[in-house]
């Protein structure tokens, strides 16, 4: 099975890079092949300061040769994608929301349908309410149920900032059981 995970955290060494390499590694050692995108370190930007011309014509975005249809190949190639989304106010991080923003890009194409088949597993980073999130992560999804996994800072007494999720029994046997559904 080829997987893709995309940390959408833009914190380097933070608890979005940790978890991105547990999860690789472990699916790598049961024989799947990874692909990990740390949105830290890609260029892409975000939708404005255009007439949107992507309305007419996809390609004809002004960025449209940045990284963003590398990050839509990318998932639509695998069978399984993990998305790390942190939450700093409540809502996804601005980093995801770019991904949806520029997802006019590909919309309507191959790589698009592509894209909307691969099984999708959220990783919601936070310290509050799943409840908000569950909506706007099921745009995500068509056809699919919602994979959500909550990793709540409360719940270990972490802060979530520091990077530390990993020291937590609690959320390693929560990343191995997800892990485990799709061995």
């Amino acid at each position: 099975m080829k997987v893709s995970i995309v940390n959408f955290s833009g914190h380097k060494g933070g608890n979005g890079d940790q978890i991105a390499s547990y999860i690789a590694e472990h699916m790598r050692s049961i024989g799947h092949e990874v692909e990990v995108i740390h949105f830290s370190d890609i260029e892409i930007h975000g939708c404005g300061k255009c007439t949107y011309p992507c309305f007419i014509d996809a390609q004809s975005c002004p960025y449209f040769d940045d990284d963003i249809v590398l990050v839509y190949r990318t998932i639509a190639s695998s069978d399984l994608c993990f998305y790390i989304v942190p939450n700093y106010s409540d809502v996804p991080c601005s980093n995801y929301f770019i991904l949806r923003e520029r997802s006019q890009c590909v919309v309507g194409d191959q790589l698009w349908r592509d894209y909307a088949k691969t099984k999708k597993h959220f990783l919601v980073i936070s310290s509050t309410s799943k409840d908000y999130f569950k909506s706007l992560l099921q745009n995500e999804i068509t056809d699919q149920k919602l994979e959500m996994t909550f990793l709540n800072s409360n719940i270990a007494g972490s802060k979530k900032i520091s990077g530390d999720f990993l020291e937590y029994a609690y959320f390693r046997n929560l990343l191995d059981q997800i892990i485990a559904k799709y061995d």
